[in-house]
């Protein structure tokens, strides 16, 4: 609903219209993440630094292009697996 603590350069906590844009129901799988420091799950899935919470294991579909350049303009590098549609 108010969108992302560890996605700062997407504005979700200005827009509601950033938190529809870039969030979805297509996922598959999830990891519960209590301290990231700590956790494997969280060093396999590079979230060391992210913040405590659940996270999708795989995502379908793509950052819409609006997102992505908000991303590269803040200095953001955001990563798609290869073939992802």
């Amino acid at each position: 609903d108010s969108g992302c603590e560890n996605c700062p350069a997407l504005d979700m906590q200005e827009s509601n219209q950033n938190v529809l844009g870039v969030t979805t129901a297509f996922f598959a799988g999830f990891h519960a993440i209590v301290d990231p420091a700590e956790s494997w799950i969280a060093k396999w899935l590079q979230l060391r630094n992210a913040k405590p919470g659940v996270y999708a294991s795989e995502v379908h579909g793509t950052l819409p292009p609006d997102a992505q350049a908000m991303c590269e303009a803040k200095g953001y590098k955001w990563r798609c697996k290869a073939g992802a549609a």
